[in-house]
């Protein structure tokens, strides 16, 4: 009888632990849940972080294009086109530009430390012209109109700077300087705030 009650006494011990497994197992997914709960709440801050991120660096804002009404033109013209934007969302921007840059590369006289004079390729800007498209707003999708007009004459100045500013007199009357064409483009920006500008150029033929 001793043994048969020990017996059951067993039986009642070990069935009270089986008992109060399922209670263990329902903490153990619960907690699982849990954290797959927050694994999911986090990857979806750090999505939206990421998002954020690449609008600062003007990735996924969306893009600009610019275009001429013609492809050729002569110096005093007036250059008409569009610039056009395709934004995810609208967005709020200081300003829509549309430059006219001509640029040429130019040799120039720079003096090294052991005091000889040798040629050094420089950039010099010849035109940088803005016009501001449209004013501070919030800019949609859509197509903007421009006028800029091409200067009638072109006035070279050599772009200078430091030790080579001293040498601007020799600079200008070097007569066999190599130069460049002058390179003529137009360039289309959006200024955003806070963020990296969308922009774009493109290449302009003008005739001098």
């Amino acid at each position: 009888m001793a043994i048969e009650a020990h017996l059951v006494g067993r039986g009642t011990e070990t069935g009270g632990m089986l008992a109060a497994m399922p209670d263990w197992k329902k903490l153990f997914d619960s907690a699982t849940e849990q954290v797959g709960e927050g694994m999911k709440i986090a990857g979806a801050g750090l999505k939206q972080a990421a998002g954020e991120a690449k609008k600062v660096a003007g990735i996924g804002v969306g893009t600009i294009t610019v275009e001429a009404s013609r492809s050729s033109y002569e110096l005093g013209d007036t250059v008409t086109g569009t610039v056009r934007l395709q934004l995810t969302e609208p967005i709020p921007a200081k300003r829509l530009v549309v430059a006219l840059q001509a640029t040429r590369k130019r040799y120039v006289a720079q003096r090294a430390s052991d005091g000889r004079v040798a040629p050094v390729q420089r950039t010099e800007t010849l035109v940088d012209h803005e016009v501001e498209v449209d004013g501070e707003r919030t800019y949609a999708s859509g197509t903007h109109r421009f006028t800029v007009r091409i200067p009638a004459r072109i006035d070279a100045k050599v772009d200078v700077g430091g030790k080579l500013g001293d040498l601007l007199s020799a600079a200008q009357t070097i007569k066999s300087m190599t130069e460049s064409p002058i390179r003529w483009k137009l360039v289309a920006f959006l200024d955003i705030p806070w963020k990296r500008n969308l922009s774009k150029d493109i290449d302009l033929s003008v005739h001098e």
